[in-house]
């Protein structure tokens, strides 16, 4: 199918910002094929764009899923809800459905690409392959799955799962590359959410012997030197 979008204001991607007004996109097969003032298409449906924008796709490159950005009026157990849709047929539907629909929201809202860097279990690899296929609508993603954190890291239970010494640390990496991650995450230092005194919120929690194990373990394993559609697989 072919369209086109006229009259519409382009917000260029460049900085000072410059707005184009009255321009015309040329739309095929959902691939924007031509920008310009003018587009003659005679086999092209249009649509009148007065008044309205577009701009470029966002990329948003540290996204958790699970949370919306939205003000809570009290603090929720968010492990105990991730061990729910973890161990529970009925949790993993709901788990999955509020992730689509938190992904549909960022798609929606202008975001084009996301980097998802620490999840609930495999819901993020599981949506991203349904966005792939086109049975679900999201940004690109490419995604971490679950975290790997010490005991007492940075969002154990939650976004992250721990680990205790460096064979631990190779199968977290392992496990998580059977998931089809794009990524490997790991939680080096505490966040603000964990800390327990005021001014230690980057305190080291991982060893250098762990960290180092879980990159070569994810080198081995292809998630530093390959290309995935443009975005380097690496560890972050």
């Amino acid at each position: 199918m072919k369209y086109i979008l006229n009259n519409l204001t382009l917000i260029k991607g460049t900085f000072p910002v410059e707005m184009l007004a009255n321009q015309s996109v040329l739309i095929e097969d959902g691939l924007i094929k031509r920008i310009d003032s003018s587009i003659a298409c005679e086999d092209c449906k249009t649509i009148d764009c007065t008044g309205l924008f577009a701009c470029p796709g966002l990329i948003n490159l540290h996204v958790h899923t699970p949370a919306n950005g939205r003000l809570k009026k009290k603090q929720t157990n968010s492990s105990g809800l991730a061990r729910f849709v973890k161990t529970n047929p009925i949790g993993r539907a709901i788990g999955l459905s509020i992730v689509k629909s938190n992904m549909k929201k960022e798609l929606y809202s202008g975001t084009t690409t996301i980097r998802a860097v620490g999840g609930v279990g495999d819901l993020d690899s599981s949506v991203r392959n349904q966005i792939n296929e086109g049975k679900a609508m999201g940004p690109r993603m490419y995604v971490a799955n679950e975290a790997i954190c010490t005991e007492g890291g940075h969002m154990q239970g939650t976004v992250a799962s721990p680990v205790a010494n460096i064979k631990e640390a190779e199968e977290a990496v392992i496990e998580r590359h059977k998931q089809g991650v794009d990524l490997i995450k790991i939680m080096i230092t505490g966040g603000v959410l964990d800390c327990k005194e005021l001014g230690h919120p980057g305190d080291l929690k991982m060893s250098g012997e762990i960290v180092k194990a879980i990159c070569i373990k994810a080198h081995e394993l292809g998630l530093s030197e390959n290309q995935h559609r443009g975005i380097g697989k690496r560890v972050y």
